[in-house]
């Protein structure tokens, strides 16, 4: 029998194999840092704007006027790869990331603004650039088994991460988590330096057509299995949107307290651990059949949290359930695109693809906005679950062989 000494020699240069060469693993370990960046904030920063503004409308409106700022950059990105090369687009994308932590960690109206404008432009090219570097170097099969990976991965990240930014800021220090936020930027940056990832030329000719952000607006949007991919992902991006935002306001202003708006959206988080089993039931029923099921059972459960708002544990449970259908949509949600974007239009489509998570962040806190003018805080999740249903339908044009 070998020994233990033996057994660690034997498995520790395949995992360190894993992680110091450029693959899934690897590429699963700079999502995790992408994701802690934005995870420790993800519950700080709508509970410091509803300290700021007052109330859930003006913190929709907040919302909706930074979320403009991740528009442009998402649609920036393709002319700055043609110009600056994609490694140097991640350098800019972490400069943002960094330099909003100051403006943030002020704790003032405009710092909030401008920090937060900063970050989500800069969390939005970044993303765009990682996708970009998968489908360089993940092959398209192997890309279905990725996704889940990938999904499981960074959901342990939305576990501990919220509830880590609520503490470091309560327990250590107000500004602790906009700086930590910055450290793992940087830390992914290191990182990837370090795996010296090579990128594909993009096979487009560097012209003021094939740079222009509104050419790729129009190339995606003539293409409806784009369009399609596009919609669902706005509307998946939107729920996760409400419920990051919304779920701890809901809780605070239930007397619930701050750490528990932070627990509340790790526990929601914590159903990414189970992408893998939807990943299998995925592969025995179809893409098309798993989408539209998740998004109705999301629809129900989130229209459930608002009929049951006054009883804030029951509402919190259903917003759970919510959540762990959810992860159902997310574990394939990125798929139909990948398996409809053309190799040569990678970049300008990714770019146009990836900005249905600002596009999100801009239209949902927008309806909210309206909603909150009118009703109160549970019209919120009612509306949400109205628009996951409309998707369920909108699921349906999926083609079947996926």
């Amino acid at each position: 029998m070998a020994s233990g000494a033996d057994m660690r020699q034997f498995h520790s240069p395949v995992w360190l194999g894993a992680v110091t060469t450029t693959g899934s693993y690897s590429f699963a370990v700079l999502f995790v840092l992408e994701t802690f960046s934005r995870g420790v904030l993800v519950a700080v920063v709508p509970l410091l704007a509803l300290e700021l503004f007052g109330d859930a409308q003006s913190v929709s409106v907040f919302y909706f006027a930074v979320s403009i700022a991740g528009v442009l950059g998402a649609l920036a990105v393709p002319w700055l790869v043609q110009r600056l090369q994609r490694r140097w687009v991640m350098c800019l994308a972490v400069f943002f990331l960094c330099i909003s932590a100051p403006f943030l960690a002020s704790q003032t109206v405009v710092g909030l603004v401008v920090g937060m404008a900063l970050h989500v432009s800069g969390a939005a090219t970044l993303s765009i650039c990682l996708n970009l570097y998968v489908l360089d170097h993940i092959q398209p099969k192997v890309l279905t088994r990725f996704e889940p990976l990938r999904m499981l991965f960074t959901g342990t990240v939305w576990v501990m991460a919220p509830v880590l930014g609520i503490y470091l800021g309560k327990y250590g220090a107000s500004w602790l988590p906009f700086v930590a936020s910055a450290g793992f930027a940087l830390i992914l940056l290191g990182y990837f330096w370090f795996l010296r990832i090579t990128e594909k030329p993009i096979q487009v000719p560097l012209t003021s057509t094939a740079t222009n952000p509104i050419y790729f607006v129009r190339r995606y949007f003539s293409q409806p299995r784009l369009v399609l991919a596009w919609l669902l992902a706005v509307g998946r991006s939107g729920w996760w949107m409400m419920f990051f935002v919304y779920a701890p306001i809901y809780a605070v202003t239930s007397g619930m307290g701050v750490e528990a708006g932070g627990w509340i959206v790790s526990a929601g988080s914590a159903s990414l651990f189970v992408v893998t089993f939807w990943g299998w039931i995925g592969r025995r029923v179809g893409l098309r059949r798993l989408l539209i099921w998740g998004y109705v059972t999301v629809g129900l459960f989130t229209i459930a949290v608002g009929l049951a708002a006054d009883t804030p544990w029951l509402g919190i449970t259903m917003l759970l359930f919510a959540c762990l259908a959810a992860s159902a949509i997310d574990g394939a949600g990125n798929v139909p695109f990948l398996r409809a974007v053309r190799s040569r239009e990678r970049s300008g489509m990714t770019a146009v693809f990836s900005s249905n998570r600002d596009i999100a962040r801009l239209i949902i806190p927008g309806i909210f906005a309206l909603v909150l003018n009118l009703f109160a805080l549970p019209a919120v999740f009612i509306t949400s679950g109205l628009i996951m249903l409309a998707m369920a339908i909108y699921a349906r044009y999926i083609p079947r062989r996926l």
